[in-house]
């Protein structure tokens, strides 16, 4: 399944986003929020081998942890690809130790080199 997940926070920015999952074809549905998780999305929604779009990394959560369970969740998870829109954003790896920081470069560099996140 291709299934997209966005963030927004007032109705301007989800009409922008929405229009980045407007030029996807055979895209099956997509999940827009202003509040759920991007955690929860994972456990009800995506399954083995899916491909989710996001419009960038910030839709994963507002701070690094939820950088890392995402990661970790993809890390586990190795047939779910992920395309992202926009291209990275450094919101979310602002405050990181450098541990965490070390942990997220290792788990996405090994999603880039085999293809796994694009």
């Amino acid at each position: 399944m291709h299934v997209g997940f966005f963030k927004f926070n007032n109705q301007e920015e989800r009409i922008e986003k929405q229009g980045l999952f407007d030029e996807i074809e055979n895209l099956d549905k997509v999940y827009a929020t202003n509040g759920d998780s991007f955690e929860e999305f994972l456990a009800t929604v995506v399954s083995e081998g899916d491909t989710i779009y996001i419009s960038n990394m910030s839709d994963f959560g507002s701070n690094p942890k939820h950088l890392i369970r995402a990661l970790r969740y993809f890390e586990e998870n190795e047939s779910v690809k992920v395309v992202v829109l926009e291209g990275l954003v450094n919101e979310p790896l602002l405050g990181l130790t450098k541990g965490g920081a070390s942990k997220i470069v290792k788990t996405f560099t090994k999603m880039l080199t085999t293809g796994q996140i694009s």
